[in-house]
């Protein structure tokens, strides 16, 4: 319980980066990944996990307004389920728990609207307050937005990852699917380069100075 509170809120401040404070990029499955299995004593598959979440996800990158798939919290929520949960592998753990972290990104994408539309409000209370010369509630505003994606990162993480641990360790474990799982495992760096040739292939017709 104890190591769980601690990592909800390493979690919850590797998220900041994201969009809220830093932006050093260490909110990236490559940096995170490893982060949290340092934490958890398993540093050589974190940064292996983080290197195939960072494959798959290169090319979800979030800028000004546009609101992509959640990536972060998703991809240390798969790292940490992976290492903490009690299946036979940690490869075919790593393949459940990256599909639960899919499914959770949902929860975190829309947990990150309702912060927007909370921060329209606040940044509309904050204008009605400058007019009238209150500048001291500038800071205030601001330490309470970055409070607010802390405690939403932390605490979401937190439930998800009790939720996730209660799911996959209840599914029964059998030698089929322990063999399927680690075979998927197994072609994700295959995956990972095809999306990153995808991501950076320039189409001609879209550049036709570039010729064929």
């Amino acid at each position: 319980m104890e190591q769980l509170i601690i990592l909800s809120l390493i979690a919850g401040g590797i998220n900041l980066d994201t969009r809220a404070a830093f932006q050093f990029m260490i909110s990236r499955p490559i940096i995170s990944g490893p982060v949290i299995g340092y934490f958890l004593g398993e540093l050589e598959f974190g940064l292996m996990a983080g290197i195939f979440l960072e494959l798959l996800w290169i090319n979800v990158i979030p800028m000004g307004a546009a609101i992509p798939p959640e990536t972060s919290l998703s991809g240390m929520l798969a790292v940490s389920l992976a290492i903490m949960c009690d299946r036979p592998s940690l490869e075919g753990a790593f393949i459940l728990a990256i599909l639960y972290a899919v499914l959770c990104s949902s929860v975190f994408r829309w947990s990150d609207i309702t912060l927007r539309r909370l921060n329209t409000y606040w940044a509309h209370f904050l204008d009605r307050k400058m007019e009238r010369g209150g500048l001291s509630w500038v800071d205030a505003v601001i330490y309470f937005g970055v409070i607010t994606v802390f405690l939403q990162g932390a605490v979401l993480f937190y439930l998800l990852v009790r939720t996730g641990l209660f799911l996959i360790n209840n599914i029964p474990p059998s030698p089929w699917l322990e063999e399927a799982l680690k075979h998927v495992y197994s072609y994700f760096p295959a995956m990972g380069l095809g999306i990153v040739f995808s991501a950076f292939w320039v189409k001609p017709e879209k550049y036709p100075f570039l010729g064929k």
